[in-house]
């Protein structure tokens, strides 16, 4: 992976109820969504995986290796400038909890609404992209809306 790319992964096959209820909702295959910063070696086992999972907030997995079976996976070459301005926001969020609220606000009840600093796993790699991309309003993104909006390139337009 190059110093301006940048992966997205979806993660599909569902393991539990809570999961199968995502896919169910936000009639599409996949539950959850992360984003894939290149390291400094720029190389596919140097990296940085940026999530926000529901029972630890917003954290960073170095070194990650997707599992093609697991994820599905989009790739996107905004540029280094680009990459590494998303890194800084992402640093910025590290620690910021789960959004609940914004969750059940924008994902349940369709009332876009978010926290400041709180995320769901979509609204941050939503406001990552928002950085280089025109992607308005992160919290209405849902894994399956997010992932129909990157794998059409005329949907990402730079801003």
């Amino acid at each position: 992976m190059d110093a301006g790319t940048i992966r997205i992964l979806f993660q599909k096959s569902p393991r539990n109820i809570w999961e199968k209820l995502i896919n169910l909702w936000t009639r599409g295959p996949y539950f959850h969504t992360a984003i894939l910063l290149p390291g400094k070696l720029l190389n596919d086992f140097d990296n940085e995986l940026y999530e926000s999972l529901n029972s630890k907030g917003v954290h960073c997995i170095l070194n990650f290796i997707p599992l093609t079976v697991k994820y599905d996976i989009i790739e996107l070459h905004p540029g280094t400038e680009a990459v590494e301005k998303m890194r800084e926001f992402l640093k910025g969020e590290l620690g910021c909890p789960y959004d609940w609220s914004g969750l059940f606000w924008s994902q349940i009840l369709f009332i876009p609404r978010s926290h400041a600093h709180a995320w769901i796993c979509s609204e941050l790699v939503a406001a990552t992209l928002n950085v280089y991309y025109k992607m308005d309003d992160a919290c209405k993104y849902s894994p399956n809306s997010l992932n129909r909006q990157v794998k059409k390139p005329s949907n990402m337009i730079a801003k």
